[in-house]
């Protein structure tokens, strides 16, 4: 017997259940059309696709008087080009920050840095603690909660990354030459770990003067602004690589810009504007024209492309009405 004895509300449904479903509740559906649109059920998923429905809908359940199966065809395929357009760019900024950071914090404090304690912030966390008690002769599990350094806990799961990257190429001439015992320089550490881990070991260096050197060649004014824009992109890497929504998507916490005129790059500071993507598209854009002036062109075009060609308003991107206005953006 199954575990889960909780019955749902919403039991799977078949590909001809919602078909009708969605014909019921106003999408204009041609009878030579069913077929395909049922394809489209079947190898995307109606819960994705329901993601994409909210432009087409005049209330919940609802869809808007000659809404059709390929509105909301062409709003999927549009949010997929758009994940593979910036995942292209976000390779470029990733591996060029990977290389800054190992480069200037290897040049001031050696190449094993990152196992140097005395680099990081004293920051804590509260993590739970897993311990067995004995009452009446069994053991119990039982947690609590423990304050432990940041630092410690990502060292430990970088080292993790280190070891599991043991059977690549690079990993194997190394331990063949020094053994499995002996830490890594740092810029082969940095091919072991995610961005995410690598977002978060920025945040941590606690020397301003390398990291402010750091932040200045991506353009940013401090290390304050670089450390916002690493979290943005680190959040929208991994809506690209697991394959969620991005369209409309909120992007995590509030995006830095500067509002000195002589910094400025964009005009908005609203921050619900910031926290969708163009608040971290226009810091990629920005990043990208220091550091690969050819390839920020191409972005911008193709994306500004791309929005034309499948006829999409960018508000629900949080693109404002005078986004053209900003200097990032204009032609």
């Amino acid at each position: 017997m199954s575990q889960f004895t909780k019955k749902l509300d919403k039991p799977a449904k078949s590909a001809d259940f919602l078909l009708k479903l969605i014909i019921e509740r106003g999408v204009k559906v041609e009878e030579h059309d069913e077929l395909e649109i049922k394809n489209y059920i079947r190898s995307i998923g109606y819960f994705r696709l329901s993601g994409y429905f909210g432009p087409f809908q005049s209330k919940k359940d609802i869809f808007k008087s000659e809404t059709t199966f390929s509105d909301i065809i062409r709003l999927y395929t549009f949010d997929r080009e758009l994940k593979l357009l910036f995942f292209d760019v976000i390779e470029t900024i990733e591996i060029e920050l990977r290389a800054r950071i190992t480069d200037i914090m290897s040049l001031a404090h050696g190449e094993f840095w990152y196992n140097r304690e005395d680099l990081f912030k004293e920051k804590t966390e509260k993590i739970n603690i897993c311990y067995c008690e004995i009452e009446c002769g069994n053991s119990i599990l039982k947690t609590k909660e423990k304050e432990e350094r940041i630092y410690k806990i990502l060292l430990k799961d970088i080292n993790d990354c280190i070891k599991q990257s043991e059977n690549s190429e690079f990993m194997k001439a190394f331990i063949e030459k020094y053994g499995n015992e002996t830490p890594v320089p740092s810029w082969m550490m940095m091919e072991c770990i995610s961005f995410g881990k690598l977002s978060r070991l920025f945040w941590l260096i606690k020397e301003k003067q390398e990291k402010n050197k750091i932040a200045q060649y991506f353009g940013a004014i401090n290390s304050d602004f670089l450390e916002s824009w690493m979290h943005g992109i680190s959040v929208l890497r991994n809506i690209c690589a697991h394959h969620s929504r991005l369209w409309n998507k909120k992007i995590g916490k509030d995006i830095k810009i500067p509002t000195r005129s002589s910094k400025k790059f964009i005009l908005t500071v609203d921050q619900d504007k910031l926290r969708k993507l163009y608040g971290i598209s226009s810091c990629i854009l920005h990043i990208l024209t220091n550091i690969n002036h050819e390839k920020s062109c191409t972005f911008k075009k193709n994306f500004i492309e791309l929005s034309k060609e499948y006829k999409i308003d960018k508000k629900a991107m949080g693109f404002p009405d005078n986004w053209k206005d900003d200097e990032i953006w204009k032609d």
